[in-house]
C-alpha cells in the first residue's frame, strides 16, 4: 500500500500528488503509515528485530501539520491512530541547507534516471519552511529528535549518525576479522 500511495503523491505521469491539498496528503500518508506498521513494523517488533524507517510520522507533523498549515496537534492524533501510539525510540533530522539538499536530490536523480517529483518542485521558501519545521520537531521532542549535520560527505555524515545511535544498534561484526 505504501508504493501505491508514493505512486500517487510522487508519480509525475499520474498528475495526482500535484493535485492534493495538505488534508488529501494526510489522509493517503496515514492510510499507508497504518498499513505498514499493522504489516511491518510491529511483527518486527513483536519479533525482537531493530527497525529503522527512513521518514515515519513525524514527517506529516512537519510537512502537513507545520509547513502546509494542518496544524501539529491534529496530525499527530491522526498519527497515533494510524500507528497505534508506537513512536520511534530516535529519530534523527538530518539536517541540511535547502539548496544544497535539492542539489543532491537532482544528482541522485540523474544518476538514477528518476524525474523530479512535485515536492522537489516546490519553492526554495518551502523547503526553508520544511528545514525550520526538522528544526522545530527536534525542540518540540528534545528526548527523542536528535539534529545530524548532513554537511559534507557520505562517510562523515555516516559517522555522525552512529555517534548519535549510540547504543541503540545492536553490535557491529567485522566479517573480515576473527576466525
Amino acid at each position: 500500500m505504501a508504493e501505491a500511495v508514493r505512486r500517487i503523491l510522487f508519480d509525475q505521469d499520474l498528475g495526482l500528488g500535484a493535485s492534493l491539498d495538505g488534508l488529501g496528503e494526510l489522509w493517503l500518508l496515514e492510510a499507508a503509515r497504518y498499513e505498514h506498521v499493522r504489516k511491518v513494523v510491529r511483527p518486527a517488533l513483536e519479533r525482537g528485530a531493530t527497525v529503522i524507517s527512513d521518514r515515519y510520522a513525524d514527517s506529516s507533523v512537519v510537512y502537513q501539520g507545520m509547513v502546509r498549515g494542518l496544524g501539529v496537534d491534529q496530525v499527530l492524533e491522526l498519527n497515533r491512530l494510524a500507528t497505534g501510539g508506537l513512536d520511534p525510540d530516535i529519530t534523527l533530522v538530518l539536517d541540511i541547507e535547502p539548496e544544497l539538499g535539492l542539489e543532491r536530490v537532482r544528482v541522485r536523480a540523474a544518476d538514477d534516471r528518476r524525474a523530479s517529483n512535485h515536492i522537489d518542485e516546490e519553492p526554495m521558501e518551502f523547503h526553508h519552511q520544511v528545514r525550520q519545521g526538522f528544526l522545530r520537531l527536534a525542540e518540540l521532542f528534545p528526548e527523542r529528535v536528535r539534529t545530524v549535520d548532513a554537511s559534507g560527505d557520505a562517510d562523515a555524515v555516516e559517522r555522525r549518525i552512529l555517534e548519535q545511535l549510540g547504543d541503540l544498534l545492536p553490535p557491529q561484526t567485522d566479517a573480515g576479522a576473527g576466525s
